[in-house]
């Protein structure tokens, strides 16, 4: 087994604790767009419905 360093550890943790807070930070002002998309009415079903619609 290899000998790892407890500041490389640490810099892997901190590096994988920014992509997670990244990726869920782009997931929210996704959901925020289609959510503010479906109440302000612009966002349009492809099955020819009318009315507030959220995407799947």
């Amino acid at each position: 087994m290899k000998d790892y360093d407890y500041v490389d550890i640490e810099a892997c943790i901190a590096e994988a604790r920014r992509l997670r807070s990244e990726a869920l930070a782009e997931h929210l002002a996704l959901a925020w767009k289609a959510l503010k998309n479906a109440f302000a009415g612009t966002a349009k079903p492809k099955d020819g419905r009318r009315g507030p619609y959220l995407p799947a």
